[in-house]
Formats: structure tokens, sequence, C-alpha cells
């Protein structure tokens, strides 16, 4: 465990990882009004959170040429969808402006009609029907 500390009202760490180490970090938050979560196991989160992914990528109908590509792309577009409820988010990037310092800012953060279209299209286009998505 690496231990943390506050300074200039940051929380920060200082560690050295060596070629074939790993070290491993739980960032938690919840509202200060509610009980802290439970902390749980990093490492195996992570391992389940991989087995999802190679499970949902193995229903991939897609065999043409690209495959790997088409399914980064895929996971790509599933990491846009927002879990609570399904909405597909437009960017993983929020309130960008068209160009510094100008007056039109995008906010991103909400499910575009067209957007949302798009990913869903190609989500349906490439996966087995009945796909978890």
């Amino acid at each position: 465990m690496v231990p943390c500390y506050g300074k200039d009202l940051t929380t920060r760490a200082d560690f050295v990882v060596r070629e074939g180490e790993r070290v491993s970090f739980l960032l938690m938050w919840h509202p200060s009004h509610t009980t802290s979560p439970q902390p749980f196991d990093v490492v195996q989160a992570l391992e389940q959170t991989e087995r999802w992914w190679r499970e949902w990528c193995s229903r991939c109908a897609y065999d043409g040429p690209y495959r790997e590509q088409v399914q980064r792309s895929l996971v790509t577009l599933k990491t846009l969808t927002y879990a609570p409820t399904g909405g597909i988010v437009a960017a993983p990037t929020t309130s960008l402006p068209e160009k510094i310092g100008g007056v039109r800012n995008w906010d991103y953060r909400y499910c575009w009609l067209r957007d949302a279209t798009y990913t869903l299209y190609a989500l349906t286009r490439v996966t087995v029907a009945h796909l978890n998505c």
C-alpha cells in the first residue's frame, strides 16, 4: 500500500515502480453525507473487469478485415454508455470550445440523438442478436 498525504489541498503519494512491479490504487469518492463505501480487492476487480470485456468482445459477429480494430472501436463506443440509464454520451470530454477563447462551447455530457443513433447502429451491425450492451 502506498501512503498518501495532503499538501496544498491535494492528496499526494510518492513512490517508485521498478520494472516488473505493479502498484494498485483504489480511489473512491462518495457524497460527504453518506457512508463511505467498503474498499475492495483492486487486483480481483481488474481481473473481473478484463473477463467481462473479453466475454463481451467474444460475442462480436464481425469476422472481416481489421477485426481487432473493429473490436477496439466497439469497446470505445461501449465505454461511452452510461450504465444507470443506457444513455450514450456524445464524447468523453465536456465543454470543449470550438475555438480557444471562442464563444461556442459544446457540452458533450448529454446523449445526443444523432450520436446515439450512430453508436447503436455500429454496435448492432457487428454484434450477435441479444448482445447485452
